[in-house]
């Protein structure tokens, strides 16, 4: 089965829900992240191709990120592009009271969001 262009339309579910009828997609997600869009990828019918093009580590040097997460009252907005982002900061704002009043927060996408929600950041600018 060739791979449709990019341009190409996929065809919608049909009874089974097995749209991706044989279709390879390349998951890019970091390897420890991969398993639950993998899975639905082949209930879907498709054949998940692993390729992580991430790896989420520690930085090697925390003093530029603490620097900045001191000085967070000199700042408007401070965006949350993804989960990840939220587990790694959250903690280190939160062990230094928290953030600004004024400062807005935002979030990239809806799992961002709940993940904010989670650890109890209800205002947040979302899409």
């Amino acid at each position: 089965m060739d791979a449709p262009s990019p341009s190409t339309p996929l065809p919608l579910a049909g009874e089974g829900g097995r749209c991706l009828n044989g279709l390879r997609v390349l998951v890019t997600r970091p390897e420890h992240q991969a398993d639950p869009l993998c899975r639905l990828i082949e209930q879907h019918g498709g054949v998940a191709i692993r390729y992580p093009t991430l790896v989420i580590a520690e930085p090697r040097d925390w003093k530029p990120a603490l620097a900045i997460l001191d000085r967070l009252a000199d700042y408007d907005l401070a965006i949350f592009t993804s989960v990840n982002a939220v587990d790694r900061a959250l903690p280190l704002i939160q062990e230094r009271g928290g953030f600004p009043a004024r400062l807005d927060i935002a979030a990239i996408g809806q799992a961002t969001a709940r993940a904010l929600e989670r650890q109890g950041v209800t205002r947040c600018l979302r899409p």
